[in-house]
């Protein structure tokens, strides 16, 4: 939870609490209790929520990170075939034009098919690749790699968009728990009208914290000299 969802969620365990203790003030069936009822459903499923929000997380994590290493594993491999070919093309020209100049600026999407091209354009020329070292396995690794580096890019995609519905649906839940305590607000102000002690205790369980005062930024650049006259 981030923080604004922190603070709701823990506002709702301490209505709970108050709303609990003691219980025979709102006996089952009266409109306290089933309010209270339906506070803790929405709490579990915040709770349920908030740890699919982190499975989603992690999901993107797993996409993010797994991206990287395959990224970064096939322009190394495309540049040594890309060597390799350049090493070779002087005694062949036959082959001259086989493989288009890598590019560092190209995306993932780019990536991956300029490696497939490579290994696909080297498959007819396996023996004279063979010769400098680069063998038809390592031309199939790049060809998985390039699926694995779609696969990881769908899994990261996935992770943030199931992650953002989760945490949105998190945001629904704690809206209604909102409107829960403030109609169990009016409840409890009746019942302890009379009884100032009871209602302080509920003004501070179900006090909405505030949030944190943000602290200034240590990076912040510091005030720059003024130019050196000259």
């Amino acid at each position: 939870m981030n923080d604004k969802q922190r603070r709701g969620s823990e506002r709702v365990q301490r209505v709970i609490m108050y709303m609990d203790t003691p219980n025979e003030d709102f006996p089952e069936g009266s409109k306290g209790d089933t309010l209270t009822a339906r506070l803790r459903e929405l709490s579990a499923q915040a709770t349920a929520l908030d740890a699919e929000r982190e499975a989603k997380a992690t999901k993107r994590r797993q996409g993010t990170e797994g991206r990287e290493e395959t990224r970064t594993a096939l322009r190394r491999m495309r540049k040594s075939a890309w060597d390799t070919y350049k090493a070779i093309a002087p005694e062949h020209p036959e082959i001259r034009g086989l493989f288009e100049s890598p590019s560092k600026s190209n995306n993932d999407q780019a990536l991956a098919t300029s490696v497939r091209s490579y290994a696909n354009a080297a498959a007819p020329h396996s023996a004279l690749f063979n010769e400098y070292g680069l063998t038809p396995a390592f031309f199939n690794d790049m060809r998985l790699k390039a699926d694995a580096l779609d696969g990881y890019a769908a899994l990261q995609g996935a992770g943030i968009t199931e992650g953002v519905n989760a945490n949105a649906a998190l945001d629904e839940t704690l809206r209604q728990a909102d409107e829960v305590v403030e109609r169990l607000d009016a409840i409890v102000r009746n019942k302890y009208r009379d009884n100032p002690a009871r209602l302080s205790e509920w003004e501070s369980a179900s006090r909405l914290e505030r949030a944190p005062r943000r602290k200034p930024e240590d990076d912040d650049e510091p005030p720059q000299p003024p130019p050196a006259n000259g």
